[in-house]
């Protein structure tokens, strides 16, 4: 009996390491994408405190030229703001791509491992029908033997 061997098992292989690759570019994604929302969350935090400055000044009042300078940070942290968003919004779409490029190297994968199961499955049919063939030639010339040996 020779033992059962894979023509494809190169290249599912290959997909399996390409699926692996898939995945660890997925949680590089999704680490990215941790990072940039806390940095808008820091973002808009730092902008929402200018605001409540200028809507709140130190002391209840304050001259135009006190105000102005915290005015200016104000649009600053929001420009911050508005960036760290746009790249939250990126990252997202990275993460998105990278979920759909891991399902397909697992779908690519997974027609090879169920061709792999169908033909290890016919292999030992095959397997089973010879040893069934050998097994049935043996009691075939059993019989003959015997047979030889009674007339003889």
């Amino acid at each position: 009996m020779s033992p059962f061997k894979f023509s494809l098992e190169r290249v599912r292989q290959l997909r399996e390491r390409i699926e692996k690759e898939a995945a660890m570019n997925l949680a590089r994604a999704q680490e990215a994408q941790r990072d940039a929302h806390e940095a808008t969350a820091r973002a808009e935090a730092d902008a929402e405190r200018a605001r409540e400055a200028l809507a709140n000044p130190v002391g209840g009042s304050a001259r135009v030229g006190d105000l102005r300078p915290i005015a200016m940070l104000r649009d600053q942290l929001q420009r911050v703001a508005a960036t760290a968003s746009e790249a939250e919004t990126t990252a997202k779409a990275h993460v998105a791509d990278e979920r759909r490029s891991l399902g397909s190297a697992i779908q690519a994968r997974r027609v090879l491992d169920r061709l792999r199961v169908r033909q290890h499955d016919a292999w030992k049919v095959a397997e089973s029908r010879e040893d069934s063939a050998a097994m049935d030639e043996a009691t075939r010339a059993r019989a003959v033997i015997d047979n030889f040996n009674r007339r003889s």
